[in-house]
């Protein structure tokens, strides 16, 4: 049975073109041929209308995306022919896509073109529209100088188009689009054609333009155009995206290019049916390749997932090519007969237009390579497999460019043989089949040496396009070479770079390195040793030191433990074999490296980085659970079980933590004498020693300089006591001590009596014979005795240190640690003598310095300063002792007072001698024995005791005289009055001289106490009579108000009875207002106030408020009292002898048009109350004597001589400011 006998084959031999589809013939082809998908008919055609249709509503462009070849340039052509063309619908062989188009048959006139340049995008749109307006004589002209918006153009034009063809639209179709702007984003010019873009897109809504155009893919979704992601955004609002899907071009493959009836696909079940236990993705989907067949399933996949070539890959039209080869061949029973994706490869490789595609060329020369290993390799028997192995080979070049090259996509044994579906003449399962064609695939990698073929970590199998050397397969094939002893070297090597180890080994071929651990208790390090390896290996350290942490090897198996309790063991038998994979890959990767060419090593180093991130990764993931932990043969914990630190921390350290805790008891044993520096900061260890042994040397010799660094090592050397410097109790001196008194007299201890070299260290660490501390620490101690006096010590260099020249300690170099020569007690002056004179009477140690002139004048003058003080005490200061009362009782008993009398005189003689020591010649005199010195110091103290004691009395005695006069401020029977009585009582009983600090201490607090209780007393009692803070605002409101000062001048006018506001006044001053100074002053005076009695005072019985409310009632009613003077009959009398400006005034205060309100107002009115108060006197003039005197004519003088004389004889001895003339002219009347 023939191929071409079981299916209706319609070859595609081209895509459709547009510029082809003016063509009749090809237009009725493209109408007849075209496949609807379900999915065409549901959505697609729907979607296509319905943005087309003329009113529609929210309508856009039109995005068709598809792969070449999936006819999406076909689906474009059969609408425009549609819609250009109302008699093209019966065309149409699909009744259903026949009512979908309908809408817009015959209804549109079609532009359709391919963009095939690189200018831009407006100037190609607008050519090509301007060419179709041009050839229907549409008037409308694109201005490429226009300053209009893409937008108003495009309206512009369709404004034109619809004038000359109202009853049509307008469609505007481009082929292809997706390349273009990939070209013009190259030229880093697509961000000006997006905007273009979006105008075609916007000029389609409620218009009858329509704008489609085809993409292999959404052109807001392609990489390479995210850098433009806004612009692209709005581009996508303007667009409706309509894709074909992969099962689409299936579809079409099935219903177009390989279409068959139900008995031909029976026929073709039948005949797949025997391999279906095979293949399992054919048993699974065995009807989808019922309906593709001769086509594989994944033919089609495989195809579209192809990136390079795209001018090629149109799937229909290859598929027709490929089918076209074989459609009269005979279908083989033995075989599925299935076009796989490995053909295609064979297709393309023949193409010699592929070629020119580097990447492709690359792929292509890769596999006929690996063809030609194929067939010089496969020998014997395995030649049978050469098809096979080159159909594999095929096969992972078109995996190979679906991706970028570097990627290296391959496929697995599993994925080839359900692709490929290659039989053999005897196949007895799946299984058999899986293994022969993996196999295979293996044989092709080592045909290759897996240069160009290789096996990649997950399985797949893929080509090698770099060629060369294949470092991961060199590098397994190593690691599967390597001994267990040489497995655990990879493991060392690991284990060193993961704990940051930076040190060299200390003995070539032996993986041992230095190392310190803090002694938790101790704060400083011990030395030791990191093992991996062996520990019957621990004998080929030197020095030994203490402590050894030992990491077992994790290959070995025969290796065993020991049980030395300065051993800790880390054995890690629990790592996973991930773990152990990864790091035997890391070393066979560095050993590569190792011995790598040049032009090689950034391969094996690129390798070694990567094993060593899988290796530490998986290291990380279980070593918590797989470490166990051996010491002295106690039984094992887990590594998990240990108090471990926290996050982040590294490795190292978290091993050390472990070996730390387990090892602290260890170091306790083997050095039980051992200092304990608990006091310093941070531990000290081998980096920062160095500079806390200088500090101790300079703390030593300086022991009042602050240096707490120091002094931290001279406390765990128990060197440095109370503030002082002080080697009592420090066995490691008292140690050299007892030996220099074994010696005898002017005998000396050498070095090499008191530390040794540590042995095979070739003299590099010393300790001391008697303690086994290091000689540096011993150093600091020498160094504190020489301070002390009780050593001299000779250098290397034959110099001696003394007390005098200590500090010549600070600056010796380190070697002198070990290097001096020997010790010996001091000779000459009593240094130990001078210190404690010095230390105890003077106020600082000078035993160091007396080489020094100034020293002397330092120790003489202050002699002479403490006698007189002596002296002034033996003098005034005893006088005011023996008077000192408190309560009239004397306070100081007799037998003090004695005892100061008899031990001053002889405390001030030595005073006297002590300044006469005026150099070092005169000091060498001073011999004292140490238990006068002792009594000494005892009077200094007492005479200093007893003046602190003089101010507590007096302070006690102050407080008692408060308190006794505070009691007349306190209400009898009170429980304040109670307290005070108490407290007085017990202070006259109190000895302030025989009573311990602590008691006195007690006794002032009490008193203190009990005043500050009077004090809150007063205070309480104080603050209730006085105004609070809101009551002195409102005070001082009343004393800023008008009616305030208004009433302050009013109480002197005359009318008006000032005795209310005098008695106002009075209660107001009653308010009182706080004292600020009452606070301070309580603290010396009982009664700091005035006037005032804590007990009687009582607060004022009218408020504030109260207060202001009368003020306002005496304003009020003076007020009225003073309209009622200016409105009396005798006052209206008055007011008409007056000027009329004084009527007015008068007028205006009773009207209330002029207020009283001010102190000028106020004055104002006081004034001309006393002015029309005033006698006045009247003298008439009537019209009997005017024409008595003035009945002729006469002249102005004449007139005015006579008129004076008329006046002066009718006021006669009247007094001329008291008189006012009234004429008299009929019935009126008017004054002068």
């Amino acid at each position: 049975m023939k191929y071409l006998e079981i299916l209706q084959f319609n070859p595609i031999v081209d895509v459709i073109q547009f510029n082809r589809l003016s063509e009749r013939d090809y237009q009725l082809d493209a109408l007849h041929n075209f496949v609807y998908p379900d999915y065409f008919l549901e959505t697609i055609l729907p979607e296509f209308v319905k943005n087309m249709v003329f009113g529609g509503h929210d309508q856009k462009g039109i995005q068709v995306i598809g792969s070449y070849g999936t006819g999406k340039s076909h689906l474009m052509g059969l609408v425009q022919l549609v819609a250009e063309n109302a008699d093209n619908l019966a065309e149409l062989r699909n009744e259903q896509a026949r009512e979908i188009m309908q809408p817009i048959a015959g209804k549109f006139m079609v532009h359709r073109f391919e963009l095939q340049h690189n200018n831009s995008l407006w100037r190609i749109v607008t050519f090509e529209i301007q060419r179709f307006l041009d050839s229907h004589d549409i008037d409308y002209k694109f201005d490429e100088n226009s300053l209009k918006s893409y937008g108003e153009q495009l309206s512009e034009m369709m404004a034109a188009f619809e004038d000359k063809y109202p009853d049509k639209g307008f469609i505007l179709a481009i082929d292809e689009m997706l390349q273009f702007l990939r070209l013009r984003a190259e030229s880093g010019n697509l961000e000006s054609e997006l905007p273009v873009l979006q105008a075609l897109g916007q000029a389609c809504n409620n218009t009858k333009f329509v704008f489609m155009f085809g993409v292999q893919e959404l052109i807001y979704s392609a990489r390479e155009f995210q850098f433009a992601a806004d612009m692209l955004r709005k581009v996508k609002d303007r667009y409706r995206d309509l894709s074909i899907r992969r099962e689409d071009v299936s579809y079409v493959v099935q219903k177009r290019l390989l279409d068959k009836t139900e008995q031909q696909k029976a026929i073709i079940r039948e005949h797949l049916k025997p391999f279906t236990p095979f293949f399992a993705d054919m048993h699974g989907n065995i009807e989808k390749y019922v309906n593709l067949f001769p086509v594989h399933p994944s033919y089609i996949e495989n195809f579209e997932k192809i990136k390079l070539a795209q001018s090629q890959r149109e799937i229909l039209k290859t598929l027709s090519r490929q089918f076209d080869k074989i459609k009269d061949n005979d279908i083989s029973e033995n075989e599925p007969g299935l076009i796989t994706y490995d053909q295609y490869f064979e297709q393309m490789m023949q193409d010699a237009s592929m070629m020119a595609n580097p990447d492709f060329k690359l792929v292509s020369d890769t596999v006929h390579l690996v063809h030609d290993k194929i067939e010089n390799n496969f020998e014997g028997p395995r030649r049978k497999q050469i098809p096979l192995a080159k159909r594999i080979a095929n096969a992972c070049g078109i995996k190979i460019i679906q991706a970028m090259l570097n990627k290296q996509n391959g496929a697995t044994a599993e994925t080839l043989t359900d692709d490929l579906c290659p039989v053999f003449a005897i196949m007895e399962d799946r299984e058999f089949l899986l293994d022969q064609v993996g196999n295979c695939a293996n044989l092709i990698v080592k045909a290759t040496s897996g240069q160009y073929f290789d096996r990649k970590e997950n399985d797949e199998f893929a080509l090698r396009t770099e060629g060369g050397i294949n470092p991961d397969q060199l590098i397994k094939d190593y690691a599967d070479s390597l001994s267990p002893a040489l497995r655990d070297k990879a493991f060392s090597a690991f284990m060193v770079e993961m704990l940051g180890i930076d040190t060299d080994p200390c003995r070539t071929g032996f993986d041992i390195y230095t190392h310190e651990l803090i002694w938790k208790s101790h704060r400083i390090t011990r030395d030791g040793y990191i093992f991996f390896g062996s520990p019957n290996e621990k004998s080929t350290t030197h020095p030994r030191q203490h402590f050894y942490m030992i990491f077992m090897p994790v290959f070995r198996t025969d290796i065993q433990r020991g049980h030395d309790t300065d051993e800790v063991y880390f054995v890690m038998d629990g790592l996973t074999n991930e773990f152990k994979d990864a790091v035997c890959m890391h070393g066979a990767s560095t050993a590569l490296f190792n011995s790598a060419p040049t032009e090689q090593k950034t391969i094996f180093r690129d390798k070694m980085q990567h094993w060593f991130t899988k290796a530490r990764d998986a290291f990380k993931a279980c070593y918590l659970d797989a470490t166990k932990i051996y010491f002295n043969g106690d039984e094992p914990k887990l590594l998990r079980s240990f108090s471990l630190p926290g996050a982040g921390t590294p490795l190292l350290e978290i091993f050390d933590s472990v070996a730390g805790d387990v090892l602290e008891s260890a170091f306790a044993d083997a050095s039980p004498n051992y200092p304990a520096f608990t006091a310093v900061r941070s531990d000290i260890t081998n980096s920062n020693r160095e500079r806390f042994i200088r500090n101790a040397i300079a703390k030593a010799v300086k022991p009042d300089a602050a240096n707490s660094e120091g002094e931290a090592v001279l406390l765990g050397l128990k060197l440095f006591s109370g503030g002082q410097l002080n080697a009592d109790t420090c066995d490691f001196a008292n140690s050299l001590i007892d030996k220099l008194e074994e010696k005898g007299e002017g005998m000396v201890l050498n070095r090499d009596e008191i530390i040794v070299a540590v042995a095979d260290s070739n003299e590099s660490i010393w300790r001391t014979l008697d303690f086994n501390i290091e000689a540096d620490l011993e150093f600091v101690v020498l160094t504190a005795m020489v301070q002390l006096g009780l050593i001299e010590i000779k250098l290397s260099n034959g110099s001696v240190v003394n007390a005098s020249n200590v500090d010549t300690l600070r600056n010796v170099d380190k070697s002198e640690y070990f290097m001096f020569s020997l010790i010996k007690k001091p000779q000459g002056i009593n240094i130990p003598l001078v210190r404690r004179v010095t230390k105890s009477f003077i106020g600082q140690d000078l035993s160091n310095k007396l080489d020094f002139t100034d020293t002397f004048a330092t120790i003489s003058n202050k002699a002479r300063e403490l006698a007189a003080q002596v002296a002034t005490f033996q003098g005034r200061m005893m006088n005011e002792l023996a008077e000192i009362t408190i309560a009239g009782e004397k306070v100081f008993g007799e037998e003090l007072l004695h005892h100061l009398r008899l031990e001053t005189p002889a405390l001030k003689g030595f005073y006297d001698q002590l300044a006469t020591y005026t150099s070092k010649a005169k000091i060498r005199n001073l011999q004292i024995p140490l238990d006068r010195i002792a009594r000494l110091e005892e009077v200094q103290k007492l005479i200093n005791d007893t003046k602190l004691r003089m101010g507590v009395v007096r302070k006690l005695s102050d407080l008692i005289n408060y308190l006794t006069s505070a009691k007349q401020y306190v209400p009898a029977g009170s429980n304040l009055m109670t307290n005070l009585d108490r407290q007085i009582e017990a202070a006259l009983a109190f000895d302030p001289v025989n009573s311990s600090e602590q008691e006195v201490n007690a006794l002032q607090t009490s008193l203190a106490e009990t005043k500050q209780a009077y004090i809150d007393y007063f205070l309480l009692r104080y603050n209730a009579v006085c105004l609070n803070d809101i009551q002195q605002g409102e005070r001082n409101a009343v004393l800023n108000s008008s009616e305030y000062r208004v009433c302050q001048i009013l109480r002197d006018c005359t009318i008006l009875n000032p005795a209310v506001f005098t008695s106002w006044l009075s209660d107001f001053t009653r308010l009182r207002v706080p004292q600020s100074s009452v606070n301070s002053d309580i603290q010396n005076f009982p009664n700091p106030i005035s006037g005032f009695n804590p007990i009687s005072s009582t607060p004022s019985q009218k408020t504030i408020t109260g207060l202001r409310q009368e003020l306002e009632n005496i304003y009020r009613s003076w007020h009225q009292d003073i309209i009622d003077f200016l409105n009396s009959q005798h006052t209206q009398d008055t007011l008409k002898l007056l000027k009329e400006e004084d009527r007015s005034y008068a007028q205006g205060i009773t009207s209330g048009l002029i207020q009283i309100d001010s102190d000028y107002s106020a004055r104002t009115v006081i004034e001309f109350i006393k002015h029309v108060s005033q006698d006045l006197e009247e003298v008439e003039i009537t019209p009997a004597v005017l024409n008595e005197q003035f009945s002729r004519a006469m002249s102005v003088d004449e007139f005015t001589a006579r008129m004076d004389r008329l006046v002066m004889n009718l006021i006669g001895s009247k007094k001329r400011d008291k008189v006012r003339i009234i004429f008299r002219l009929n019935n009126s009347e008017f004054s002068v």
